[in-house]
């Protein structure tokens, strides 16, 4: 059977939103920890950043709120 998706992929200089992000968004969402969420997806705590940091700097926001206690998305 025809299943349609769609995929985006947001550049400026560098890739800015893709799939990689969202994935780790929706794990962030899910756990509450970059720590967990970067665990659960085989990725490095500092790549995770590393991602989220690219992405807030080229988008000219925050992405997440960030806490001692956990990390969750930064809701506009």
């Amino acid at each position: 059977m025809f299943h349609p998706t769609l995929k985006i992929k947001i550049y400026q200089e560098d890739l800015v939103f893709g799939p990689g992000l969202v994935i780790l968004m929706e794990h962030i969402l899910v756990t509450e920890s970059m720590k967990d969420a970067c665990g659960e997806m085989g990725m490095s705590y500092s790549k995770g950043w590393k991602i989220i940091n690219r992405a807030e700097k080229e988008l000219g926001y925050e992405l997440l709120e960030r806490t001692a206690e956990k990390v969750v998305e930064n809701v506009r």
